[in-house]
């Protein structure tokens, strides 16, 4: 299989060694969006009050994340900020042995709003590594070696934590930092954490070859920036052979489930903060397909960049530096939409092994997983995508009813496998001009698709709801009453096709 080897890598190889070079070798868009997270180049050095400006607006991660980014364009006064804003984070990381929060990074400058995020080890470990391990030169001995120091907590409290390698994004970037402060700074016991832990998680990704974080388009992105840095800066060999068998295969699920005619990853969602890559959020995934292409215009994220999160696109100056390496035969896929085609996969989840389909046809998507019985608002069970005008209309079974789903043709059979009548079941759904009288009885005829509803629950009480990550949606909810059986299907939904 030929691989695709996307230019920012062959740049940065001579980036690595000559900083001068910068960013203005990166292709186009990369270019673009790290420009757009920087700051304006000024030859004015920060002072302490706007070094903590600039933390307190992004925060401790993205900080950290885009020092890099400050770094390859070396431009003006960048390299001397990058450097104040390393010193201000070095001073936010809790060092105190033996406590839970040992080797964290504060998530807020105030103390009485930090959160004590057991992520924010890696999150913040990643950027500095990333600034680290590519411009020594212009961090110099000093600040390196308190860099240094602050990895080495980090990963002794990252060792302690021991996450779990289902945790996909966490774990890869725990074993990367363990691995890498092993080596470098010469603790084997670190050293061999990183590699216990690296081994766990390749392991667990052979058996189905993918992630239990199955199919999530923020957290693919993340994976991607961390399977990047395991292939371009892992200290040991194994660990970046691992990551480019593991970048390559992922990007080749990648290729099976993502539309590019309705500009979205078809579910289900292990993980997700909206339905629609295009316009309610700014998955990481959307970012990297873009950067894939060097193409803003085929990027699945928002157009407006005013509505772009911030804290999502800082992965772009490590994205670009680690580089995006993809199989020749996905980078069609990600261009245009290719066949109509059927994904059959087993993934895991918290119940062991379960079963996943997905269908993907030129005007409309649906994927389901049944057996999984998470209840979890990020948890995506069953959806539906189809072509809306020129936009894209979206169905959802939320994840906190415990729904369950089940394909066959065009027909998704919803169960609710945790039957609670505390928690209703809901479906939720979003398409250009939606009407809320278009829910009703066994035929709903929504902008752009009719889809035929057989509901043994009953009648559903429908109405406009605001959810607090995808914003106002139409909500169908059915009340699950005492003794229903989890055999029994709740919600029966079929599109009706048009010659």
């Amino acid at each position: 299989m030929s691989i695709r080897l996307i230019a920012a890598v062959l740049a940065f190889a001579s980036l690595s060694h000559q900083a001068s070079a910068g960013l203005d070798e990166l292709p186009d868009y990369h270019r673009s969006v790290v420009s757009l997270v920087l700051p304006e180049p000024s030859s004015e050095v920060w002072s302490p009050e706007q070094v903590d400006q600039w933390i307190r607006e992004r925060g401790t991660r993205s900080s950290s994340l885009l020092t890099s980014g400050q770094l390859l364009r070396g431009r003006e006064a960048d390299v001397e900020n990058a450097r104040l804003v390393i010193n201000r984070l070095l001073t936010l990381q809790h060092n105190v042995p033996g406590e839970k929060h040992h080797g964290l990074w504060m998530t807020s400058l105030d103390p009485t709003k930090d959160r004590r995020d057991q992520n924010w080890r890696e999150f913040v470990a990643t950027g500095l590594i990333a600034s680290r391990d590519r411009f020594a030169d212009q961090l110099g001995s000093d600040l390196g070696k308190e860099i240094d120091q602050a990895l080495h907590l980090a990963a002794q409290g990252s060792a302690v934590r021991d996450v779990n390698p289902g945790y996909t994004n966490i774990a890869l970037m725990s074993a990367f930092l363990m691995d890498y402060v092993g080596v470098t700074q010469s603790d084997s016991a670190l050293a061999a954490a990183g590699m216990n832990k690296s081994r766990a998680i390749f392991e667990l990704f052979q058996v189905h070859s993918t992630f239990p974080e199955f199919n999530s388009p923020t957290y693919y992105g993340v994976n991607l920036m961390a399977l990047g840095m395991w292939r371009s800066m892992a200290r040991s060999q194994k660990l970046r052979d691992w990551g480019a068998s593991m970048e390559r295969t992922l990007w080749e699920e990648i290729g099976q489930l993502y539309h590019a005619g309705l500009r979205n990853m078809c579910g289900p969602y292990a993980r997700s903060k909206g339905m629609d890559m295009s316009s309610t959020y700014t998955p990481i995934l959307g970012l990297c397909i873009g950067m894939v292409l060097d193409d803003g215009d085929l990027a699945p994220i928002p157009a407006n960049r005013d509505e772009w999160q911030s804290y999502e696109i800082a992965y772009a100056p490590i994205l670009s530096q680690t580089g995006l390496i993809v199989p020749e035969d996905v980078v069609p896929h990600l261009k245009s939409f290719q066949t109509d085609r059927v994904v059959d996969r087993q993934v895991f989840s918290r119940r062991g092994v379960v079963n996943v389909r997905a269908i993907l046809k030129r005007d409309w998507m649906m994927g389901a997983v049944a057996g999984a019985a998470v209840r979890h608002e990020q948890f995506h069970p069953a959806t539906i995508h189809w072509r809306s005008g020129d936009s894209v209309g979206w169905l959802l079974a939320f994840g906190e009813s415990g729904a369950s789903g089940t394909i066959e043709d065009q027909s998704m059979s919803l169960k609710v496998l945790r039957p609670d009548p505390a928690h209703p079941f809901r479906i939720q759904l979003l398409a250009p001009g939606v009407e809320v009288d278009a829910i009703r009885g066994d035929r709903w005829e929504l902008p752009g698709v009719t889809i035929l509803v057989n509901a043994p629950l009953g009648s559903p009480r429908v109405s406009w709801v605001d959810d607090r990550r995808k914003g106002r949606v139409v909500e169908a909810s059915w009340g699950v009453p005492e003794g229903w059986s989890a055999e029994d299907v709740a919600v029966q939904l079929t599109i009706e096709e048009t010659d």
